[in-house]
């Protein structure tokens, strides 16, 4: 038997089973920590932090140089420009 759920129904039953599912992880994670000792939960947190800085280095979106982020913004700004330009063009012809 197939049932009908309207769409609006279906993402609030999704997102509440999301909270669930972080509150639950949440609360695993604050269990674990009242039971860790803290040399343990530094541990973790530098762990976590090398992983990050590893993945960043595969990351092609993050900028590594400071001029790349400025050629970026510059690049970004002028692509607006040209988008607006483009608008106009179409409203005016």
């Amino acid at each position: 038997m197939t049932y009908f759920v309207p769409s609006g129904a279906l993402k609030l039953l999704l997102s509440e089973r999301v909270r669930n599912a972080v509150d639950k992880r949440r609360i695993g994670r604050q269990a674990l920590g009242a039971a860790e000792d803290e040399s343990d939960i530094q541990a973790a947190k530098v762990a976590r932090a090398e992983k990050k800085e590893e993945l960043a280095e595969f990351d092609e979106s993050i900028p590594w140089d400071e001029r790349e982020v400025v050629a970026k913004r510059e690049r970004d700004e002028q692509s607006k420009v040209e988008m607006e330009l483009a608008l106009l063009e179409k409203e005016v012809c």
